[in-house]
């Protein structure tokens, strides 16, 4: 699983961000409508089962969640380990296309979450409550899981870029909510890259925290997994 969770890491780099609209006029790009309370059951290849199903995120939206897990597990109640994996800024689920079989070819659970920041929904950039959305997303998969158990000692966390920032908050904030967490190209210090970041992330930022760096410097430290190691990260 370790080797997965750096492979599906890898792909999240290569997720398409979305469109770089201007955000001003746009103010969330990545916006969509609650999802229904439903759960959709479908057959991805020979050995994979995709669920696709929801969740009430930190302030009571109801968000996507995709679940993948071996069909020869279902109703069987074997104990399996757990990826899950955060996507980058703007980016689409990682559980699907490419890696979607991969759950079911080497035997784990792979899920995603939609996201939800303050006010943007995949723009999250460590939004507390998303936060601890995904430290909770152990608990919110084994919810819906038919018939098998997660392995609590089998528990992974993997994402890249803004997804990476949150694996590295979590991590931080929430040490037992995972077994391991992988972080590819993070953002450790939001305040400082800033003026770095495209002008849609730059303006999705601003929107979340209420200004820049300058004005709200309080909320990029909350999101910055640098406040919580004590130094500057290379």
């Amino acid at each position: 699983v370790r080797r997965l969770a750096l492979l599906i890491g890898l792909s999240c780099l290569f997720v398409p961000a979305a469109a770089q609209a201007d955000s001003r006029a746009v103010p969330d790009p990545s916006a969509r409508p609650d999802v229904p309370a439903v759960t959709i059951r479908q057959d991805v290849g020979a050995k994979t089962v995709m669920l696709r199903t929801w969740y009430e995120t930190w302030n009571g939206r109801r968000r996507a969640m995709t679940i993948l897990f071996p069909r020869a597990a279902e109703n069987t109640g074997r104990v399996l380990p757990l990826l899950v994996a955060a996507h980058p800024a703007g980016g689409a689920s990682t559980c699907v296309d490419q890696i979607a079989s991969l759950a079911g070819r080497f035997g784990f659970v792979l899920a995603c979450l939609d996201g939800q920041g303050i006010s943007t929904r995949a723009f999250s950039y460590g939004a507390p409550g998303q936060i601890a959305d995904l430290a909770a997303a152990p608990r919110l998969i084994a919810g819906r899981l038919p018939g098998m158990k997660l392995d609590a000692r089998k528990l992974y966390l993997v994402g890249s870029s803004m997804g990476g920032t949150e694996v590295l908050l979590v991590g931080l904030r929430y040490p037992g909510a995972y077994r391991e967490t992988v972080a590819l190209d993070p953002v450790t210090d939001l305040g400082f890259r800033f003026n770095s970041l495209p002008l849609v992330r730059r303006n999705q930022l601003e929107a979340e925290c209420a200004g820049s760096p300058t004005l709200r410097r309080s909320c990029y430290v909350v999101r910055s997994p640098i406040a919580y190691v004590g130094k500057r990260a290379l």
